[in-house]
């Protein structure tokens, strides 16, 4: 099967569904299905730092779950650590939240490698940091034609000013290690999928820029 985020997110969400700790909930005061799942399932994908779904963070995966999901904390002495939802198709509403959480963490890589240093650039703020990668990157390889391709071009070329892992067997040890494919997956088919989703995440901040 071609590795993308889609197959990635559908896969992750049947897992949840069909996992024990996601039960069905009484129906809210309108009505609504409703459900409970532990809240490690909405913990937001972090390839960065080689682990797929983080650590114990219960604040974080709250603020995810309601930002995509609509989602809110749930605690009781029969669940503990919950998030309650609701949803009437829970494939797709389970799965467009993990493509979200996929294509943040490709965004994330790129942000968390910015440096201005060699262009003797201060940026604080999110919005600032766009504005001057975009400008950057403009001038050094595509003026006005931001896409996925030209952008995953750029990349290939390694840019000083992003810093983020490029080699073929790393590549392949990070999804590895981040539980997200079979380590039986083909490097090459990993090297492929990780160029073409690292340069639509470019391209998604590229065009986020004012």
């Amino acid at each position: 099967m071609k590795i993308s985020i889609k197959n990635i997110a559908t896969n992750k969400a049947k897992d949840v569904i069909q996992s024990s700790d996601t039960i069905r909930s009484n129906n809210d005061i309108n009505g609504n299905p409703m459900y409970i799942s532990h809240f490690l399932n909405f913990v937001p994908f972090d390839m960065k730092n080689k682990a797929a779904w983080v650590d114990s963070n219960y604040n974080l995966a709250i603020f995810e779950a309601k930002t995509f999901l609509g989602g809110k904390k749930y605690h009781t002495k029969s669940y503990g650590g919950g998030i309650k939802y609701q949803s009437y198709n829970q494939l797709q509403d389970l799965t467009s939240f993990y493509i979200n959480s996929i294509e943040n963490s490709f965004e994330s890589i790129l942000l968390d490698g910015l440096d201005f240093e060699n262009y003797d650039i201060i940026a604080k703020t999110l919005p600032k940091k766009l504005k001057e990668l975009k400008r950057i990157f403009e001038l050094e390889s595509y003026p006005n034609a931001i896409n996925q391709k030209n952008c995953t071009n750029y990349l290939q070329g390694l840019p000083s000013v992003l810093s983020f892992e490029f080699e073929t067997y790393k590549i392949g040890e990070l999804f590895k290690n981040s539980y997200l494919v079979d380590n039986n997956t083909d490097n090459h088919d990993l090297d492929t999928f990780y160029w073409f989703e690292l340069g639509n995440a470019l391209t998604r901040l590229l065009k986020r820029s004012k």
